[in-house]
């Protein structure tokens, strides 16, 4: 009998880990995490009350140190189903769907919770407790092995007063975790980057706090999004432009407009300057909440590229969001990394149209304002509106033709300067004696070159007899 000759297939654990993890930060490591708290309040099905606060009474506690790693959260725990068959494998099985979480989640590759303990550390144990829990744990042995033997659902038990939910625990951290997760600047930064990335979902109600030496473990406060409005929204005056539709099974809303009046040139100089994790200007795109770019100023959502003029200080003024849902996640544009943005999607390529075209108003009404001086009347009373009363606005036109057709869309005619007419400019030259000879008429050595030539103006207007008009 001939010896059945085969040739291994099997990918080598180490490379595949290392590999894994090599292309994600820190950061969004940990938010992958993250991620998968938001999931378990949806998936518990509880997540689905008030729209405006569907996530009350969830919470996340991070713990941050160079010996330890660890999240918790009370988001209803892993179903045994999702921990045997999905929850522990690299990568989503052939054939699944992505909308058995009953909701709308953003686990589309099925790589994020193994990837982030494999960014983390080299010992890891998984707590969950839900309707049936249950224990993981990832260690340097099973890492070391080159054999892909099945984790264990060990028993737990856990305390009474333990809320339903899941801990994620990793110990033999990275050296350059260890670097990381005990330094102070790098937690707050990280804080700030939650704030940024978080912000719908902690506006929401969620909450996330930090625990770490030296840190304040209060939840983390989200950034805001709000735009200045003229009087009622729809009215007349500044307005946002407002785009929602649906491309592509995918819900589009879009919004943008004014942050502030525009800036004159000294104001432009010191936006210029100005820091740019500080500036709320640019474009925030987020898939099912997650914030996936945040106030982004690159040709990445259009500046400097299909018309558009490239950012710069004068358009710190301007800023957009576009928020993109679908229950099939695998529709959203998103990278494996979840913060990073599928530029080859169909359903992006709309969206960043409709992005374009309404920079292109923006940018036009702050060149329209760049020299005016009464640029500073137009927004003087113009509070606010936060992008919860942006969304539930329900004054859109609906667009029946073009490539806006099937769109609902509020794209105001923003006012344009009102054109002063100029007094003609009377200007000569005249030589060092005979501005001297003037200024000795008057009787006024002091008297600068336009002062002369003022008071010889006004001089000759009085002679004339000029009363004027």
């Amino acid at each position: 009998m001939t010896e059945k000759r085969e040739a291994e297939t099997k990918p080598s654990k180490s490379f595949f880990v290392s590999m894994l993890t090599r292309d994600i930060d820190l950061r969004d490591a940990i938010l992958d995490l993250l991620d998968n708290c938001i999931d378990g309040a949806v998936r518990s099905g509880e997540a689905k009350g008030d729209p405006e606060r569907p996530y009350d009474g969830y919470w996340a506690k991070l713990t941050l140190s160079a010996d330890w790693f660890s999240l918790e959260d009370n988001c209803g725990g892993i179903p045994i189903g999702t921990a045997r068959h999905r929850a522990f494998r690299l990568g989503r099985p052939p054939g699944k769907d992505h909308t058995d979480a009953d909701g709308k989640t953003v686990g589309v590759y099925g790589i994020g919770m193994k990837r982030a303990i494999f960014k983390l550390g080299r010992n890891a144990k998984i707590n969950s407790n839900g309707e049936d829990p249950f224990q993981v744990v990832i260690d340097d042995q099973w890492l070391s092995s080159d054999d892909w033997q099945p984790l264990e659902l060990a028993e737990y038990a856990p305390d009474s007063d333990s809320p339903s939910g899941t801990t994620v625990s990793v110990g033999e951290l990275y050296e350059t975790v260890k670097r990381d997760l005990s330094s102070k600047d790098w937690i707050e930064k990280f804080k700030r980057y939650i704030a940024n990335h978080y912000a719908l979902i902690i506006s929401k109600g969620f909450e996330v706090s930090v625990i770490a030496d030296g840190i304040s473990s209060e939840p983390i406060r989200s950034a805001e999004f709000a735009l200045a409005v003229t009087g009622d929204l729809g009215g007349g005056g500044v307005q946002p432009f407002i785009y929602r539709g649906e491309v592509d099974g995918v819900s589009v809303h879009i919004v943008a407009g004014l942050l502030r009046k525009p800036l004159n040139a000294k104001e432009i100089e010191e936006a210029e300057n100005e820091h740019a994790e500080r500036s709320l200007a640019g474009w925030t795109i987020a898939c099912n909440d997650r914030v996936v770019v945040s106030r982004d100023r690159t040709f990445l959502t259009g500046w400097g590229t299909g018309g558009v003029a490239q950012y710069h200080g004068q358009y710190s003024v301007i800023a957009g969001i576009a928020l993109l849902y679908a229950d099939d996640v695998e529709k959203l544009p998103l990278t494996t990394t979840k913060r990073g943005l599928d530029g080859s999607s169909a359903v992006y390529a709309r969206t960043l149209d409709i992005m374009r075209d309404a920079t292109k108003k923006l940018t036009a009404f702050t060149n329209a304002y760049k020299t005016d001086e009464d640029r500073r009347e137009i927004l003087e009373d113009a509070p606010k509106r936060t992008l919860a009363e942006l969304r539930s606005f329900d004054g859109l036109t609906s667009v029946q033709r073009g490539t806006l057709k099937g769109f609902q869309v509020l794209t105001p005619d923003l006012p344009r300067p009102v054109k002063k007419k100029r007094n003609p400019r009377v200007t000569f030259e005249a030589s060092r004696g005979e501005i001297g000879a003037l200024k000795d008429f008057f009787e006024d050595d002091g008297l600068t070159d336009n002062e002369v030539g003022r008071s010889a103006f006004e001089f000759a207007l009085e002679t004339a007899g000029y009363k004027g008009p």
